[in-house]
């Protein structure tokens, strides 16, 4: 993959995990915290995806979790968002349906707060 392309993909990226730390929503009142809450009381957000790393299809996966992991590194090193650093985690789905759900409810299990979707 040309350095453009990466560079256009972590810079998309980046941009996606600023919306949705500005876009976060709290619950009811009382039951949860607000999105500014949040942040100013966790130092980090868990990040999770599933997508095929191996196979046919292992491309197109791991230009993602490429992508994910220089955006994720290059946001933390500056500090964060309002102080609040990025952990990523990327699931092998092998393109089909049964691993992504295995995937996608590991990562729920480990605590993912943010999913960027599958990748196939």
């Amino acid at each position: 993959m040309k350095k453009s392309v990466k560079k256009v993909l972590a810079a998309v990226l980046a941009l996606t995990l600023i919306a949705l730390c500005f876009s976060a929503c709290g619950g009811k009142e009382g039951n949860k915290a607000s999105g500014d809450n949040y942040a100013a009381n966790n130092t980090e957000y868990f990040i999770g995806t599933t997508g095929p790393l191996t196979g046919d299809a292992a491309s197109y996966g791991n230009s993602v979790k490429n992508g994910a992991t220089i955006a994720i590194e290059e946001i933390n090193a500056a500090g964060g968002l309002n102080g609040v650093k990025f952990k990523f985690d990327m699931k092998d789905d092998k393109a089909t349906a049964q691993d992504a759900t295995t995937g996608y409810n590991s990562l729920l299990e480990a605590g993912m707060q943010i999913s960027l979707g599958s990748v196939t």
